[in-house]
Formats: structure tokens, sequence, C-alpha cells
């Protein structure tokens, strides 16, 4: 079983407190890094018999959160698209989102039912985890490092009472987050032009304006002579860009690959792999490492691409913010003007005004 941090501790405190003073929807927040789902696990062990129905947006965070609950005691029923447990004597229940709103309406929940929803990457899917709570009427947890959504709807109408975990910097401080973060702001792409749509840039016309200034090939110029060597995450528009990026990287004798979604589950596993053991110096992306990659190894995260959305500029940071033996500094190169427009990933934020950085 692990142990858990002071500061993660304070956070299971915090929760237990309100749920003592019957504040039963709580969202947590905690930066991504900070170890959320260790804190989810250690508060479901915590809930004894109570049945905690814990709910994840994606394969990759279903996978990490089982391990998580697994250490610390926990051994929950797996809910996943083909599978129809029987929940008789379960008490932790983990599932899909998408595959939990296909179950409600087919009636596995007749006879089992929850004492407390746990909600991860809750500013996610709201509407999704809106059905739920209204047909349970349960208490809930909800897990984001970022309370905020782009189209300004508040996850406060479900989850009323905010828990502040510890910030970006007091995690440097203590040692659990990289101590140094550097970022090199290096705008590639003309954006005034970019259409929008949803609140954050349109996919294809954000793509079409890092494709006509060449970015991807500037971009591999900028790591070469700034970067060259560190474990390195890239993020790009889409699936052109990432791959142009990864041939410009290679003619120069870095070794880069690119995955994006329709990536094979193997081969992208095989591919982190190398580039945990130092066989490969770059992986490019476009879609698919935003939220659940844990590689504490990656030390540079370069965004080749831009966006409107504070939630995807913090996680797309927050893939190389870990802390790791070796590593001593993070380099994050900024093509798209997200520094400049949505503050530094290790600035302190008031999560209460929709994370706008505070001034120092």
């Amino acid at each position: 079983m692990p142990t858990l941090r002071p500061d993660q501790l304070q956070v299971v405190r915090s929760v237990e407190a309100q749920f003592y003073y019957n504040n039963r929807r709580l969202c947590v927040q905690m930066p991504t890094g900070s170890g959320k789902t260790v804190v989810a696990a250690e508060i479901t062990r915590r809930m004894g018999a109570r049945r905690v129905l814990y709910v994840v947006p994606s394969e990759e965070i279903f996978n990490q959160t089982a391990e998580k609950l697994r250490a610390a005691g926990v051994y929950p029923t797996l809910l996943q698209a083909g599978s129809y447990p029987n929940l008789t004597s379960t008490r932790c229940l983990l599932a899909m989102s998408q595959t939990l709103s296909n179950r409600l309406q087919q009636g596995l929940f007749k006879t089992w039912l929850p004492d407390v929803v746990i909600c991860d990457e809750a500013h996610r899917l709201i509407d999704q985890h809106a059905r739920v709570l209204g047909a349970f009427g349960c208490a809930s947890i909800a897990l984001t490092a970022t309370p905020v959504r782009l189209d300004g709807r508040s996850l406060s109408n479900l989850w009323p009472t905010l828990i502040e975990g510890p910030s970006v910097g007091q995690l440097q401080e203590t040692g659990a987050l990289v101590r140094d973060i550097r970022t090199l702001d290096l705008p590639l792409a003309d954006l005034r032009k970019v259409r929008k749509r949803a609140g954050d840039y349109e996919a294809a016309s954000l793509s079409a304006a890092y494709e006509n200034s060449r970015a991807a090939d500037l971009s591999a110029l900028y790591y070469f002579h700034h970067a060259r060597a560190r474990k390195t995450l890239a993020f790009a528009p889409s699936r052109k860009v990432s791959e142009t990026l990864a041939a410009a990287l290679n003619t120069m004798g870095v070794r880069a690959a690119h995955l994006d979604a329709k990536t094979k589950t193997d081969e992208r596993e095989e591919t982190l792999q190398r580039l945990r053991s130092g066989d490969l110096d770059v992986i490019t992306n476009c879609a698919l490492f935003v939220e659940g990659v844990d590689v504490p190894e990656i030390d540079c995260v370069l965004v080749c691409t831009s966006t409107l959305s504070l939630t995807k500029w913090m996680q797309m940071c927050g893939r190389g913010t870990r802390a790791a033996k070796g590593k001593n500094d993070l380099l994050i190169i900024d093509h798209g003007f997200c520094t400049r427009r949505l503050g530094p990933v290790d600035c302190d934020r008031d999560w209460s005004l929709a994370g706008k950085p505070i001034p120092t």
C-alpha cells in the first residue's frame, strides 16, 4: 500500500471533513502529476463498506486507475465495453463513462446502487456525469486538475464544494514535481484567421495554419538547437503535421516516431517504452497523449500546436512535470502563443476565478 505525501493526506482529510459536515458533492482540484488517482484510491479504501462507483473517460486512465486501486488494497469490479459483471458482492465498480451510460439504459443497476460516485477528469463529459448523478442521487466526488470548461459551464452546478489541493509551485518545492520548468516562447503560425468552434480552434483550420507556415520543419530545427537528446513528447494539430515533424527530426539524426489514435495499443506501449529506455528521443502525436500518459522521464514537451483551452494546455505540459531520478528540469517549447495567453504551467492560479494566474 503506497504511503501518501502530507499534501495528499491533507486532501483525503479535507474530503472526510466535508462528508462529516454533510457536504455530499465535492470537486477536488489537484495538478497533473500530483497523484489524484492515489488520493482517490485512498478515499475509496477508507469508505469501508460503502459502495463506490468510480467513473473514468478513457481506456488509458481506466487501466491506470485499476492498478492504483489494487495497490491501495481495493479490488474493483471492471465495467467496460463487452462486460456484464455480476454486481452482487461488488464494493467498488470501476466503469468507463460511455459503457456506464449504456448499462444504465439496459437495467444493470436495478439491484446495485452506489453510495458514492467518483468522476475522474470531471470537466469532461459533464452531461453524462449529470445523468449518472441524476440516476443515483448519491454523494459524489469530482476529480480534475482544471475545474473549468471552454463553454463556461460551471462544475459547481454538480459539485458546489471546491477542495483545492497543493499548487504546482508547492509541489515543486517538495520535489513531487520537477523543480525547474523553463519555457521557450517561439510561436510559428499566424493564428489570427484560424476559425473557432466550441470555444477552441477548429481542427482543420488550425492544421492548415501550421502546414502553411512550415511549422513542423522549423520546430525540428528549434528542437535540434535547444533540446537535442531530451526525452520529448511533441503535440501537433493534425496527423500530417505530426508525421512531418517526426520525418524532419529523423533527417537530422534525431530518433523520432509518430503516434496517433489509429495506432494499435501494443505499438503505442512499445514506442513509449523505447522513449523511457532511451532508444527513442521524440514521440510526436496528434490528439492522443493529452491525458493518461505517465512517463516521468519526459523532460521536454514540444507544443507544435495551439489551444484556447487552459485544460488542454495544462494537460499537455503536465506530461513532463513529474519528477524522476536524474531529471533536473523540464523544457517546454511553445509554438502556439499558449504561455502568453493562458499563463505558465507553474504559475499560481485562482481556480474560483476559472484558473486565472494570480499576479505576483
